[in-house]
Formats: C-alpha cells, structure tokens, sequence
C-alpha cells in the first residue's frame, strides 16, 4: 500500500479498547455490580468454544475489535475467538539527497523483505467500562426491552442523562466487534469465527502532514519497473498470513470486515483540515491501485488464496464520496472478485433510501441497512449504532444464508449480486426488521451514536508491507 498514504494515514491511529492504569481484573462469568467508576476499565480473560465445523451451519469470520462474547446474542455461536498482534515494522525512508536509483534499489529491497511474524492467541482480553458492569440484571432486560421493541425509556430510572451515558458507552468504538459480530449472530444457523485486531477510530486522527515533493518521489518510485515488481511479489504480510490460515483450518464461507481506509478526496481535506500544506494524492492513489489490482491477480495464479474460499464483504465508508476507481479509493481494486464493498441504506416506513453518510458509486457493489441498527453491545447491552460498519456485518449475514447454495466464492458472490435491485439494495425482506429502529410507524427514537471510521492501526489487510516516511530533515 501506499507509503505516503500510509505513514501519513495509518501509523498514528490509536488502539481502541486498552486498558488503563486504573484497570482492575474480573473473571470472565462475573461483572463487579459493587465496583468501579465511570472511566475505569475492567480486563476480563475472554474464552470462547472451538467447535468442530458443521458442513450444515456456515462459518462466518469477523475480523473487528471489542468482542464481548458474554452477550447473550452469542450464545451456541461461538466456533472460535483469536487475537491477532503483530510487531512494527519500521517505515522506509525517504532520505534527502539520496539519487534516485540508490532510492529506488533500497525500495525494492525493502518491499521483498518478509513481514514479521505475527502471535495468535486464542481468547482475548477485554477491556471494559467498569460503568456498565454495575448495572443489576433488571436494569439491563429493561433498557433492552425497551429499544428491542422501539419503545419510548418512561421509567424514572432512566433520566435522559442516564440513556445519553448509556448510549455513549455502549456505542463508543470500544465495542465496535461486539456490534458487528452481533449483526450477524441473530442469524441462527451460523457460527461465528471472532478475531480481534486492534483498530483505530476516525475521532484519533492526527495525521502527521506530507509535502507535496515527497508524495511525487514515492509516486515516481512506483512507477519504475524493478520497484513495481517488487510491489507486485511482495510477500503476503504476516497478519493476512495468519487469517488465511483461521480461514482454511475453520473452513470459513463469508468474512466481515466493518473497516476501510478514508477515501482519496477525504484524505486530502483531512490533511488540509489539520493545518498541513495542501495536497494532491491523485497521482499516487492512481499508480498504487493499478499495484494493488496487478497483486491480487499474481496472489491468486500463484495460489496464494488457495484453501481459502471465502467472499469477503467490506465497509465502503462513511465520507459520503463518490467512489468510481481506486484513484478515488484504495479499496476499489479492480477486478476483485472475492470482495464486495457495502455501503448503506436507511429504513423509513418501510422504503430503503441510501444513507447520507454512505460513500456511493460505481465501487460501492452493495448497500444493506445500516442507520440505527439494534445491536448487541458491552455488558449485555443492547445499543443502536449508524454507519457502514454495521451494513458490512448485515451484508454478511444475508451472504451466509446462500452459502449453502454456493459452492464456491464466485457462486456466492454471483447470488449475492443477483438479489440486489436497480439501486444495488439488497432486498428490505432479507434484513433483520428486528434490528431496525425506524418501522412503518416511526417512533421517538433515543439519541443515535456517532458513527465510526474504523480501520487498523498498521495498515489495511491486503496490501504489501509498504510504508514511507521522510527523513528527519527540518522544513519550515
């Protein structure tokens, strides 16, 4: 992927879901009702069952961050939980005054070294609000009842004070998997392959700024042949590596990704907005795409992706951009043929609109609900969460009912495909209504959270281990 993009982009997200000083532990079966403080974080050890695979119930991976997998929501669906952590690699540097093809050749090099390996662990650690675990049973089924079945919070309990800190906590990007994995465990007949990465949410954005000369020298390195090559053959990155191997030794049919890079144009204002020079990145994503589409057809006919026969369905973003080729975002690599990009539709008395938040265009392949959505969350909560984040996981979840009817990805993906409508919607009648906050007869709704741009904190799965950075130079 794209170094400036990249260095720029990735490198500073901020993990979500880690602890604080203040951590205190609590076993897995049992909250800590008499404990605790808004702010203050309980670890909990996270397990979950390694089921045998069930040739009759198809295996869906969500690759997110947050589970909570004491939700009831999850109960009789666990086949797995993971955590994926994989060590830093150094940026390659651009350094001043270097020629050219002294650059060039150490580019070269560096994209042929393999990545680290990456650990995988079974079970996690989930880093929670002690706020949320103090709340008694009955609390709990009360506030669920109530948003379950679109009611308006009357009891005194619930002040709107409290109802705006219960939907802050239980909607705020800590549990981000929970609700993603939930979209799909209301499913019944599919299990679910949990595994955590650690992600970063748009609100920790602090890029640092590109020079405009610097995002032209990496764009010109690209272009020469010994380093497009280099590109092209790098080896697969030691994350995607372990995920192709849950895939294969879980026999996975469907993979939710509820994250996706911002999009060129985003990119661009965001820089601008933190005070950097201004620039234009549409020559780099233009060269990096072509790399990117030139790797996933030498990935696939040399047989890297073999045993793992899974459609992938990913988050489109919320920059409400218009998304036509990968010089308007990296995620649009051409010709893919086992990922779909999900955008967004909302649901008002009983008509699918597309969301405004939703990036559309010829690279948006679907839109599923994805405004409001009813989820499980932290704690036993239920909560409602906007955003493509949470259409992906719903997308996912129709795919895994046809799966059965597909044996292979390209079949799956065609009868995904074919039950969408002009607009690209999947059918209203395939989305859960249960989830769905607005009906035929809206309702007072409780305050919406926000919705998050989620994506990984090194990096989008995918792509070479590339990452560019500028020397140490001053410049004013």
């Amino acid at each position: 992927m794209s170094g400036a993009r990249h260095a720029a982009k990735m490198a500073v997200f901020l993990a979500l879901g880690c602890g604080s000083p203040d951590d205190v532990s609590a076993p897995t079966d049992v909250g800590i009702r008499s404990a605790g403080r808004q702010g203050q974080r309980v670890s909990v050890p996270m397990k979950c069952p390694v089921k045998p695979i069930d040739a009759r119930r198809p295996r869906v991976m969500v690759v997110d961050d947050g589970f909570d997998v004491r939700h009831p929501a999850f109960a009789g669906k666990m086949a797995g939980c993971y955590q994926v952590e994989c060590p830093s690699v150094p940026d390659f540097e651009l350094l001043p005054g270097e020629p050219e093809d002294a650059a060039a050749a150490r580019y070269a090099a560096y994209l042929a070294t393999p990545s680290p390996e990456c650990s995988v662990t079974e079970g996690f650690t989930l880093n929670i609000d002690a706020y949320l675990e103090r709340f008694e049973p009955r609390d709990r089924d009360y506030w669920n009842a109530g948003l379950l079945n679109k009611q308006r919070f009357d009891s005194p309990a619930y002040t709107p004070e409290a109802i705006e800190t219960l939907f802050d906590l239980t909607g705020s990007g800590d549990y981000h998997g929970t609700a993603s994995a939930g979209a799909v465990a209301y499913q019944n007949d599919v299990d679910l392959v949990l595994v955590q990465i650690k992600l970063g949410s748009a609100d920790d954005l602090n890029l640092p700024c590109l020079h405009q000369a610097d995002v032209d020298l990496e764009t010109k390195l690209l272009m020469r042949p010994e380093v497009a090559k280099a590109y092209v053959e790098a080896p697969l990155d030691g994350r995607e590596l372990r995920l192709y191997e849950l895939r294969r030794q879980h026999g996975v049919r469907v993979e939710n990704r509820s994250f996706g890079p911002l999009s060129r144009r985003m990119h661009e204002f965001v820089l601008f907005s933190s005070r950097c020079p201004r620039v234009t990145l549409e020559e780099n994503y233009r060269i990096v795409a072509d790399l990117y589409a030139r790797r996933d057809t030498y990935l696939r006919e040399t047989g890297a992706f073999a045993g793992t026969e899974t459609l992938i369905l990913q988050s489109a973003g919320n920059d409400a951009e218009q998304i036509d080729r990968g010089v308007d975002s990296l995620a649009c690599t051409a010709g893919r043929v086992d990922r779909a990009l999900v955008g967004s539709y909302d649901i008002y008395r009983n008509e699918p609109n597309m969301s405004f938040f939703s990036n559309y265009g010829e690279c948006v392949d679907l839109y599923a609900f994805g405004h409001l959505v009813i989820l499980p969350s932290a704690a036993g909560f239920y909560s409602s969460f906007t955003g493509t984040s949470f259409s992906s996981p719903l997308a996912a979840r129709y795919a895994s009912t046809l799966a059965p009817l597909a044996p292979t990805t390209t079949a799956l993906r065609d009868l995904v495909f074919g039950a969408r409508d002009e607009n690209r919607f999947l059918p209203l009648a395939a989305m859960p209504t249960e989830l769905a906050f607005f009906t035929l007869d809206p309702v007072s709704a409780p305050k919406p959270t926000k919705m998050a741009l989620a994506v990984p904190i090194d990096g989008e799965l995918g792509g070479p281990r590339v990452h560019v950075r500028r020397a140490a130079i001053a410049r004013e």
